[in-house]
């Protein structure tokens, strides 16, 4: 093959890679042009934001989004689309300890005015709160903050008008107020609830995010064993004793909360198949004939103390006034490499029941709220 052809079969490969390259170029030039920008006013709102000189031949149908605007970020349009319209429950913030009060703001971001029920009176009169109880949220009782003031009267405004883009303020005190009232500590969310009418006939509720509450343990004490490796934090105002059991152990009378250290088995595999083998051993007498109300009934269950997640082994008694009770004993376990350390403590159900009051039954939530928290702080040494 002459020079001159190997020539002129370079130049028709570069033509025909120069075409290719050019028909590529015009293809996807569309795409960039279509989003290039230097500033906010080269975008245009058009089926999403594009450059405004952009002309696009494609037949492309879409609907509009009212309110849309553009930006340009990075020398590209973006599409900002507005905000829903809607109503919001705000908290000022998402973790408090007790004693705080909590800040909600209703936001109405509606194009029309809605309608809430304003009840003077009442600890938080705009909005309720609900408190996340076994997987389950449930509404705290409102009580009478009439009977914490003087020549205090008790009305309702009833329904008021919130116009549109209006703001509305509430508030909850966690602390004990003069009603009795013990705030349990754990996640919370507030509810509001609002009206399309002036006749309320077209209910909506919204909720906030969830917010929690804890107890404030900086000043709390804390205890440390060495032998074992472990600690855990306690109220400055309860005292502990050694107590009988395992290895070694401590108990807070006051609370009704033992602790105990036992070595592990030779034949521990996993801490859920060494309780579910508990528990099977023990059901043996799980059975409601006489002397029942000596009877339990265990069953294991996952626990979560403000992240310090582990299992409990549950037990219920089969009758008798502590059944009656709905009370029920708990031995949590926390484990290491070696040990295994066993935390005792029990409730019963009929304490937390808003319709059972009395000094005995709030001090019975008040310790059980500080056992939880007490629990959060417990971990081996590393």
């Amino acid at each position: 093959m002459s020079s001159k052809i190997k020539i002129l079969i370079g130049i028709l490969v570069i033509i025909v890679i120069g075409i290719i390259s050019w028909l590529i170029w015009n293809k996807i030039r569309p795409g960039i042009n279509e989003l290039y920008c230097e500033q906010d006013s080269d975008c245009i709102y058009r089926c999403g934001c594009k450059n405004k000189k952009f002309k696009d031949s494609r037949n492309i149908l879409c609907k509009p989004i009212a309110g849309a605007t553009c930006k340009c970020t990075n020398n590209r349009c973006e599409t900002i689309l507005p905000k829903k319209q809607e109503v919001t429950l705000a908290t000022d913030k998402t973790d408090y300890v007790e004693g705080e009060t909590v800040k909600i703001t209703v936001t109405n971001n509606l194009n029309q005015d809605i309608w809430y029920w304003d009840n003077l009176g009442e600890t938080v009169p705009l909005v309720g709160i609900q408190i996340l109880q076994n997987g389950e949220w449930k509404g705290l009782a409102k009580k009478d903050a009439c009977s914490c003031k003087e020549n205090c009267t008790h009305f309702s405004n009833g329904l008021v008008d919130l116009k549109t883009k209006g703001i509305i303020t509430d508030s909850w005190d966690t602390k004990t107020d003069c009603t009795g009232l013990i705030i349990e500590k754990g996640k919370y969310r507030a509810l509001f609830t609002y009206y399309l009418d002036a006749v309320a006939m077209n209910k909506t509720e919204v909720y906030s995010e969830e917010f929690t509450i804890k107890y404030e343990t900086s000043n709390w004490k804390t205890y440390k064993n060495e032998e074992f490796g472990f600690e855990i934090k306690y109220p400055s105002t309860f005292n502990f004793k050694e107590k009988q059991g395992g290895l070694f152990g401590i108990e807070f009378p006051k609370l009704n909360l033992g602790l105990i250290i036992e070595r592990k088995p030779e034949n521990f595999s996993d801490l859920e198949n060494y309780l579910n083998t508990i528990a099977k051993e023990k059901n043996n007498d799980c059975k409601i004939e006489d002397g029942a109300d000596k009877r339990y009934c265990y069953s294991v269950e996952s626990k979560d103390f403000g992240g310090n997640k582990t299992l409990a082994l549950i037990y219920r008694p089969l009758g008798g006034n502590s059944a009656a009770m709905g009370c029920i004993g708990i031995d949590v376990y926390f484990e290491n490499d070696d040990y295994l350390s066993v935390a005792s403590y029990g409730y019963c159900s009929v304490d937390f029941d808003e319709n059972w009051s009395g000094p005995a039954a709030l001090a019975a939530v008040e310790n059980y709220n500080i056992i939880q928290q007490m629990l959060s702080t417990f971990r081996f040494l590393e």
